[in-house]
């Protein structure tokens, strides 16, 4: 879609209140123009998870209408029941410098807009021009700013008979890669990022990349507040908040489409609220666009085939063209080429802690719960690599089996959106996976919790046991 052209607020006579009122929200408003000033007001929470591969959007009213937190559609077409919710994260640049985004392809299309701002982040200084950094994180905050604009009208003109007569309080809450929440530099830039957006978003007129530029150096909007919250935390709120909560040491395992990250996290309640001790993080190029490139590589069938497909089936296989017998054996050899790689990351995490960072965790003993999740996780490729990685640690320490768990759909979800026959279990547990981290975003950040970054959570060593031997009196002593 392209950004949208201007209404002529300015070079036009301004529409009356009551036609204004009738016409519904427009692009960039953050009100209905039809309630008072003195109206209730309402906080709005918009949870961003800007993937590396599509981004999603959930909006939460935490005070009213029982929590609902509503995934917001921002394709009008898509290959699957829940596809519509995901928006490829790739911005095209016109001539004009009018930005575009969607389904797009070619080779004015800027794709890795999330990848491109971790790796400037973790470059040395030197290495990273400041006119690249700068052009880079312009593309990202409009093509958010696009985004934001969408997802706003569309939640607006879907809840207008629930809100169109309260003032509205935003909330932006943007995940940022829990590897990198320790990166004072990665908080900034997404920070910057999150502010610069929003700003475009309250705009009318088309958004281009000067414009982005430019908005990049205006101090943030007081109309909104903008929290930067790790994904893990965003990811696991849900669980924290539910019966089924345990403390202590976790593991998050997050397959999307292009990367694998894992977490490892201590979760423990202090002063009555939650806090998340973040002990190691990594993300890998190890998503399923990476399992169904060494698939296609294996038939011999080069990148012509989308990886996009890979998302479409929770067995990603029905989805490959055609193959016959002879080719299986290639499937199996590529498909063990990535649960090996995956393999390696997560038992690199695993051994780690069990050797170095928190040894003597209680959870070992009774099984570490680990969470499996993302788009990716319902491939049976991933529960296998999983299922080794709980193997290789019982043998190689005393450690009970991992504790694989599926994050479970929580009450407040709001999936009816989804009509008639597509709203089934297997499409909203899709679109859930999908969008969990969206979703945590949608709680406001002091219900999240606290967090602190690896490089300031020291190894967690068991406490050695109090000996009494010196005070034993034996019969050769008496």
């Amino acid at each position: 879609m392209r950004s949208k052209p201007a209404r002529a607020r300015t070079e036009a006579a301004p529409q009356p209140a009551a036609a204004r009122a009738k016409a519904g929200p427009q692009p960039g408003d953050t009100q209905y123009p039809s309630a008072d000033k003195g109206a209730r007001t309402v906080d709005v929470i918009i949870g961003l998870d800007f993937g590396t591969s599509s981004t999603k959007v959930v909006i939460q009213t935490p005070t009213i209408g029982g929590q609902r937190a509503v995934p917001v559609p921002l394709q009008s077409e898509a290959g699957s029941a829940w596809g519509r919710y995901l928006l490829p994260t790739r911005i095209r640049v016109g001539a004009d410098g009018l930005f575009e985004v969607g389904g797009l392809s070619g080779a004015d299309v800027h794709g890795d807009l999330k990848v491109a701002l971790i790796d400037i982040c973790t470059a040395k200084a030197c290495t990273v021009a400041d006119t690249y950094r700068r052009h880079r994180m312009a593309l990202a905050a409009g093509y958010l700013g696009v985004v934001l604009r969408d997802a706003r009208q569309r939640y607006l003109q879907d809840e207008v008979d629930t809100l169109s007569n309260r003032r509205l309080r935003w909330q932006l809450n943007l995940g940022i890669p829990s590897a990198g929440y320790g990166d004072t530099l990665m908080r900034e830039v997404f920070r910057s990022i999150a502010s610069a957006s929003w700003r475009l978003s309250t705009t009318c007129g088309p958004i281009r990349l000067a414009d982005a530029e430019a908005t990049l150096d205006i101090a943030p909007s007081e109309d909104i507040t903008i929290e930067i919250v790790p994904e893990v935390a965003a990811q696991v709120v849900g669980y924290a908040q539910s019966p089924s909560r345990r403390d202590g040491l976790h593991l998050l395992v997050d397959v999307g489409a292009s990367t694998l990250d894992v977490c490892a996290f201590n979760l423990h309640e202090r002063d009555h609220a939650d806090h998340y001790a973040l002990l190691m993080a990594d993300v890998q190029r190890l998503g399923t666009y990476e399992l169904h490139r060494r698939r296609l590589e294996a038939l011999g069938r080069g990148t012509t085939w989308r990886p996009e497909l890979a998302q479409l089936a929770p067995d990603a296989r029905l989805r490959l063209p055609a193959t016959n017998g002879q080719t299986r054996p290639r499937l199996d050899t590529a498909d063990e080429g990535y649960v090996r790689a995956a393999r390696i990351v997560v038992m690199q995490i695993l051994m780690s802690l069990r050797k170095s960072r928190y040894p003597g965790a209680p959870n070992w003993s009774v099984g570490l719960p680990v969470f499996l999740c993302g788009g990716g996780s319902l491939d049976p490729t991933v529960s296998k690599f999983m299922g080794l990685c709980s193997d290789a640690l019982t043998k190689s320490t005393r450690a009970r089996p991992l504790e694989i768990k599926r994050l479970p759909i929580p009450h407040n979800f709001d999936a009816s959106a989804l009509s008639g026959a597509d709203q089934n279990g297997e499409n909203i547990l899709s679109l859930f996976h999908r969008s969990s981290v969206a979703f945590g975003l949608s709680y406001d950040a002091l219900n999240i919790g606290e967090i602190t970054p690896p490089s300031e959570v020291d190894p967690i060593h068991p406490i050695a046991p109090r000996r009494f031997d010196h005070l034993y009196v034996g019969k050769d002593q008496v």
